[in-house]
C-alpha cells in the first residue's frame, strides 16, 4: 500500500472515533445517538446534505468526521471550529538535475624553437570546445488524490432497519477523478434513525414506592399508619414473557420488599384552657387563654426554638400583629393597659398617652390595623369611647376623631378592613349606631350608611370582609334584624333578602357568639356567601347566598322544632359554624338536636349538603348508651380531614372522646392519639409540622417511623 495512503488512514483514525446516525430525511443526527457499525469496525462517517445541518462544534463532537453531500467533501470538528479535509495528495518533489557534461580536453602544445636565442613566443593554441550540458532529469510521480463516494439506500440494507448511506473511500490510482471499484478500500454504512427505543436491559435494578395515608395494618402493634410505605426493589428480568426489560419493576421481579409504618402521638406545649383569640405570624403561634371571664394567660410558642414564652399572666385579650409588635391588653395593678410584645427580643412595652388618670379599656376593645397604623377603641375619660390610633413607625398615639361629640361615647366596634379603610360600627346622638368609615391616607371619617333613618339604630353587626365586600347584620327599623352587603367600590348598601319576613330577626343570638366561646362564624368560597340565618320557623339553619345570580338557599339540618324558641341551644337551631374548605368543599358542624351535633358538607359543584361523618351513628354503635353527642372539630392531616368528637355515656357517667379519618379506600380509621379536651379551635401547619390548639392546650403531631424488611 503506498506509504501516501497508508499516512492519510493514520491521519483519519487519529482524527476520530466517528460515530452516530442520521436522524432523518433533513434532520442532523442527534448528538447523543449511537451509531451502527456493520462494513467495518475501524471507524465511521456522519454525512449531511448541507454544511447547514452540521451540529455544534463542541466537546460533544469534537474528532468527528462529516460528509457534506453538496460539496462533496469532509468537514470535520477541531479545537478550532470545523475545517474543511484537503484529500489531494501533495505534489511531488522535483527530480534532481542532471549531472555536469565533462570539461573538453586542452589543446597539444606547440613544438619548441631551436635553441639560440629565445624566439618570439608563439600564440597560445585555442580553448578545446565546450562539452554538451547533460539532460535534465524526469519531473516525479504527482501524489494520487482520495476520494470518496456516498449513496443513499432504503429498506433493510447492510444492516439498517430504515435506509442510511453507504460511504466508500479509496485513492484515485487511475487519477480519473472517479472512484473506481477496483479503487474503494473502505465502506461503512450510516442508519437513519429508527423511531423505537432501545430495549430496557434485563439487568437493570429498579424500585419501586407506594405511599398510601391512613391505613389498618395488621403487624402489632401498629394496627393503624398515619402513613404507610412500601419500598420493593429487583432486576426487569420478569419469566413472563413480554414483561422483562419492560423499564416496570413486575410482581415476580421483587426481590426485597421494605414496609415502613408512620405513627403519630401528640406531645403537649402548652397547658391551659383557649377558648379565646389565637393565631400564628411565621414560625409563632400566639394564644390567649381564659378562664370564664376571668384574667388568663398570654403566650407565645416560637415552632423553630420550641420555646414557650408566658408574654402576660394577667392578660385580658389578645391583638394583631404589626411587623414584630404583638399588641394586648394586659391587667396592670387593676388597670387595663395597651401593650405591645416584641417578638424577637420577648419584651413588653406599654402603649401610653390614652387616659393617665384611668382605665381606657374596661378588659377589652376592638382592634384593626392598616399598615404601620394600630386601630383600637379606648376612653381618654373626657370625650367618652372613640377611635383610636397608634403608629408604630411614628410612636405616635392619637384620636382619630371624637365621632358622638363631648362627653358621649360612639363606642366603636365590629373592624374590617376594605383597600385601606376601615368599616365599623359607631354611635351618634342625632343618627343612632350606624355603619361608618375611616380613610388613614386623607385623615377623613365618615358615616357610611342610616339604615335605620334618623336617631334609629340599625346596630351593624357581625361584620366580616368578604372578597372586598363588607358583609354584616343591621336592623333596618323596618325588616328586622337581617344581612347586608356593602360595596365601597360602587358605595351601594343592600339587604341580601328579608329572611325573617316583616320585622322578625333573621338572628337573635347573643352577639354573633356560639355558646360565648366561638364566634359566629361566615364562610365565602367563589361566587357563594354561607352563614346562619333563622326565618322565623326553623331555628337558625345554613343559608347559601349566590353572588351571581342573588338566589339564596336554606338548609334545615334540625329538623327537630317541638320546642322551637329563639335561643341558640334550643331544638330546631342548627347554628352552622367552624366552617374548613377542603378539597372544593366546605366542612362545618351543625347541632342536629339539643343535645347532638354532626359534621357537614357543602358541596360547591351541585349546591347540595349532606353528612360527612355521621358522629351519631358512630357512638350508637357502641354497647355504650351515649346520651349526647358532640361533633367539636375540624382539622386536616396529611392530606386527610380528621373529624374530631366525643359523647357522655349516661350508664357510666363518663365522656370518651374519638378521632376519625375517612381514607382514600373511604374506610373509617379510628386514630390512637385520642385528646381528653372538649374542642378543637384551629390547628396550625408550619414548617412540615401540624399543631392544633384545643380547649385544654396546644399539642404538636410527633411522627414515629418504624420500618419492617420482608
Amino acid at each position: 500500500m503506498p506509504r501516501i495512503y497508508t499516512l492519510f488512514l493514520l491521519a483519519l483514525l487519529l482524527l476520530m472515533p466517528l460515530s452516530g446516525c442520521i436522524g432523518g430525511d433533513d434532520a442532523p443526527p442527534a448528538d447523543d445517538s449511537t451509531p451502527v457499525e456493520t462494513l467495518s469496525d475501524d471507524w465511521m462517517v456522519y454525512s449531511v446534505e448541507n454544511s447547514s445541518d452540521l451540529p455544534a462544534c463542541n466537546s460533544d463532537t469534537l474528532g468527528r468526521l462529516y460528509h457534506i453531500q453538496a460539496d462533496a467533501a469532509f468537514q470535520v470538528c477541531t479545537t478550532a471550529g470545523w475545517s474543511f479535509i484537503d484529500l489531494i495528495g501533495p505534489v511531488g518533489s522535483a527530480g534532481q538535475d542532471g549531472a555536469a557534461g565533462a570539461a573538453g580536453e586542452d589543446g597539444a602544445a606547440g613544438e619548441d624553437g631551436a635553441a639560440g636565442e629565445d624566439g618570439t613566443a608563439g600564440e597560445a593554441g585555442e580553448d578545446g570546445a565546450a562539452g554538451e550540458a547533460g539532460t535534465a532529469g524526469e519531473d516525479g510521480v504527482s501524489g494520487m488524490s482520495a476520494l470518496a463516494n456516498a449513496t443513499s439506500f432504503a429498506g433493510a440494507l447492510h444492516g439498517c432497519a430504515e435506509g442510511g448511506v453507504v460511504i466508500e473511500v479509496g485513492m484515485d490510482l487511475n487519477q480519473n477523478s472517479v472512484l473506481d471499484a477496483n479503487e474503494i478500500t473502505d465502506q461503512s454504512a450510516v442508519c437513519n434513525g429508527v423511531a423505537t427505543q432501545t430495549t430496557p436491559r434485563t439487568d437493570a435494578w429498579l424500585t419501586k414506592v407506594t405511599v398510601e395515608h391512613f391505613v389498618v395494618m395488621d403487624r402489632t402493634p401498629y394496627a393503624t399508619c398515619t402513613e404507610y410505605r412500601t419500598i420493593q426493589q429487583g432486576f426487569d428480568n420478569s419469566t413472563f414473557t413480554g414483561l422483562a426489560g419492560n423499564g416496570i419493576l413486575d410482581i415476580d421481579e421483587v426481590e426485597v420488599q421494605t414496609e415502613m409504618c408512620v405513627t403519630v402521638n401528640l406531645q403537649e406545649k402548652v397547658n391551659d384552657w383557649f377558648d379565646s383569640e389565637n393565631y400564628h405570624v411565621g414560625p409563632h403561634i400566639l394564644m390567649q387563654s381564659d378562664t370564664y371571664d376571668q384574667n388568663g394567660s398570654l403566650y407565645h410558642f416560637n415552632t423553630k426554638t420550641g420555646l414557650n414564652t408566658t408574654i402576660h399572666s394577667a392578660s385580658e385579650q389578645l391583638g394583631p400583629t404589626i411587623n414584630e409588635g404583638v399588641f394586648y391588653l394586659a391587667d396592670e395593678n387593676g388597670t387595663s393597659q395597651l401593650m405591645m410584645y416584641n417578638l424577637s427580643s420577648r419584651q413588653s412595652v406599654s402603649i401610653d398617652g390614652i387616659n393617665s388618670g384611668g382605665d381606657a379599656f374596661n378588659g377589652d376593645t376592638t382592634f384593626a390595623t392598616i399598615g404601620t397604623k394600630l386601630f383600637f377603641s379606648a376612653d381618654d375619660g373626657n370625650y367618652g369611647e372613640e377611635l383610636w390610633m397608634y403608629d408604630l413607625q411614628m410612636n405616635i398615639t392619637a384620636r382619630v376623631m371624637d365621632i358622638n361629640p363631648g362627653t358621649y361615647s360612639s363606642n366603636p366596634s365590629e373592624f374590617g378592613v376594605v383597600n385601606q379603610t376601615l368599616f365599623f360600627s359607631a354611635e351618634t346622638v342625632n343618627h343612632g349606631t350606624e355603619l361608618w368609615s375611616h380613610n388613614p391616607a386623607n385623615a377623613s371619617t365618615w358615616r357610611v350608611t342610616d339604615l335605620n333613618p334618623l336617631s334609629g339604630d340599625s346596630s351593624p353587626e357581625c361584620l366580616n370582609v368578604l372578597d372586598g365586600h363588607v358583609f354584616f347584620l343591621a336592623d333596618n327599623g323596618v325588616n328586622g334584624r337581617e344581612f347586608w352587603i356593602h360595596t365601597p367600590a360602587n358605595g351601594s348598601t343592600n339587604m341580601i333578602a328579608d329572611i325573617n319576613p316583616g320585622a322578625g330577626h333573621a338572628w337573635s343570638g347573643n352577639d354573633c357568639m356560639y355558646n360565648n366561646i366561638q364566634r359566629y362564624h361566615v364562610h365565602k368560597t367563589g361566587s357563594h356567601i354561607l352563614f346562619a340565618a333563622d326565618n322565623g320557623t326553623d331555628g337558625g339553619e345554613l343559608h347559601v347566598y349566590d353572588t351571581l345570580t342573588g338566589v339564596l338557599t336554606a338548609y334545615n339540618l334540625n329538623t327537630n322544632t317541638a320546642n322551637y324558641t329563639e335561643q341558640w341551644d334550643q331544638s330546631g337551631w342548627s347554628n352552622p359554624h367552624n366552617y374548613l374548605e377542603f378539597e372544593g368543599d366546605v366542612y362545618f358542624v351543625s347541632q342536629t338536636s339539643n343535645y347532638n351535633s354532626n359534621f357537614y358538607k357543602f358541596d360547591t359543584s351541585t349546591n347540595s349538603v349532606s353528612i360527612a361523618f355521621d358522629v351519631e351513628s358512630y357512638w350508637n354503635s357502641t354497647p355504650l348508651d351515649m346520651y349526647s353527642t358532640y361533633a367539636q372539630g375540624l382539622y386536616v392531616y396529611n392530606n386527610e380531614l380528621v373529624f374530631y368528637h366525643w359523647a357522655d355515656c349516661v350508664q357510666c357517667a363518663d365522656t370518651y372522646y374519638a378521632m376519625n379519618v375517612i381514607n382514600a379506600n373511604n374506610e373509617l380509621i379510628e386514630l390512637g392519639f385520642i385528646l381528653d379536651t372538649y374542642f378543637i379551635t384551629d390547628a396550625y401547619h408550619i414548617d412540615g409540622q401540624t399543631y392544633i390548639v384545643t380547649s385544654t392546650g396546644m399539642y404538636q403531631h410527633i411522627e414515629t417511623t418504624h420500618t419492617f424488611a420482608l
